[in-house]
């Protein structure tokens, strides 16, 4: 799962991918391709990331309060079987229908945006909300018209973006296969309901419910957790790593083709030690998200013909007084807030722990702008699973190891190969130690 915030989307000029045509063609390509797919089916079936937890009594309690309202993977896997099929097709590049999708998304997003101020507003009549879901609906309307040829544009322009950066099948006999087959799937995702002890933060359940979850519902069931004694929180997400992976439809082009990427390694990592750690410790969460995130966010600067992001742990700083403070940095924010609550847990104060948090969280809603509905220990330790993240840059040494590796890679996919053999976060350290 991934979760993060782009500003407008870019234009983007595609060309044809070269690899399935000129190396193998589109008609040998075809059956070698249902072959990869309908190997990796049944296995990827069989471990569906609804839940990323450790077995026991929380899972039951939290399973039970939520189920009325739990995301059905399997229900929604069995209707989206014709999109896993239409991975087997080689992709259209199609950059008119991409550009065309993501101005129309642009819009949307406008129009949710000011539909939700109008009815902020309670002085404005019916008619005015009434216009401005109209609005929205007709967009909405648009943009799934495009969806279609947008999809298999971004697949094209995201498979030759993956075999430019080396992520092939090693070794690459009968040419370059992009494996498992690039297959997502743009619309609306599910909430996620995040469970962790009060007493420190550690995920133990992330469980994936109705993305038509009602605000009333989300603050039962994050009552229920906390009657129980324990931190929760629903959030959104921005991707999920079924398969095909769920991208959200009314992002950026650079998020969406980073996301699409993000939720692939995923997929990529399932045959390898790295993907099947996944959840044995929160350490080995970290390294599967944070190699996800650095690989996608690569990959898509590389399809976008942009440099290559840099990848830096962020400066342990002192904290500034009020007389030294300059402009607002949230990064710098969210890492203060996280070291300190943790600080304070260590010792013992929970309650103290958590009047902090949403002191700070009050703190970002009033005078920074910056509308987050609950920081508690759940919501560190979901989106601290990010160890590039603001929440969680400088609490593990994660981020800094994987750089290590990165640097001593000469591609993405030499990266990768070195990454998908870790099973241990000791692993990881031996390995960022013998880089050069």
């Amino acid at each position: 799962m991934y979760a993060s915030f782009y500003a407008t989307p870019p234009r983007v000029s595609i060309m044809p991918s070269a690899a399935y045509t000129d190396r193998m063609g589109h008609v040998r390509a075809l059956p070698l391709r249902l072959i990869l797919t309908i190997a990796f089916l049944p296995i990827a079936l069989a471990a569906l990331p609804g839940c990323v937890a450790p077995a026991g009594h929380v899972i039951a309690a939290v399973r039970a309060s939520a189920a009325h309202d739990t995301f059905n993977i399997v229900v929604w896997e069995l209707r989206h079987a014709p999109d896993i099929v239409g991975a087997l097709r080689a992709p259209q590049p199609d950059s008119a229908a991409i550009d065309e999708y993501f101005v129309t998304s642009a819009r949307l997003r406008e129009a949710n945006a000011q539909g939700a101020r109008i009815l902020a507003a309670q002085s404005i009549g019916d008619q005015a909300t009434a216009d401005a879901l109209t609005r929205a609906d007709a967009i909405a309307d648009e943009l799934a018209a495009i969806r279609p040829r947008a999809t298999s544009g971004l697949r094209s322009l995201t498979e030759q973006a993956l075999r430019e950066a080396g992520l092939v099948m090693d070794p690459p006999v009968l040419g370059e296969i992009v494996f498992p087959p690039v297959s997502f799937v743009m619309e609306e995702l599910p909430r996620v309901l995040v469970v962790s002890p009060r007493e420190r933060i550690d995920l133990m359940v992330s469980l994936p419910l109705r993305p038509d979850i009602s605000a009333e519902e989300v603050i039962r069931l994050e009552g229920v957790m906390e009657a129980r004694g324990l931190s929760a929180v629903v959030t959104r997400i921005g991707g999920m790593g079924t398969y095909p992976a769920l991208v959200t439809p009314t992002s950026t082009l650079e998020f969406t083709l980073s996301t699409i990427v993000h939720e692939w390694v995923h997929h990529y990592l399932f045959f390898h030690p790295l993907g099947r750690t996944y959840g044995a410790s929160t350490e080995m969460t970290t390294i599967n998200e944070t190699v996800a995130n650095m690989i996608g966010l690569e990959t898509a600067a590389l399809a976008l013909g942009r440099p290559a992001p840099e990848f830096r742990v962020p400066e342990a700083r002192p904290t500034p007084s009020a007389g030294q403070r300059g402009a607002f940095d949230f990064g710098d924010f969210m890492r203060e807030t996280r070291a300190e609550a943790e600080a304070l847990l260590a010792e013992g104060k929970i309650d103290e722990a958590e009047a902090y948090m949403e002191a700070r969280r009050v703190d970002l809603v009033q005078n920074h702008g910056y509308a987050i509905r609950k920081i508690n220990q759940a919501y560190f330790a979901f989106h601290g699973s990010y160890a590039d993240s603001p929440t969680g840059g400088v609490i593990s040494p994660v981020y800094g190891q994987l750089i290590r590796v990165r640097a001593g890679s000469g591609s993405l996919g030499e990266f990768l190969r070195a990454a998908r053999g870790i099973r241990t976060p000791e692993d990881l350290e031996r390995l960022a130690a013998e880089q050069p």
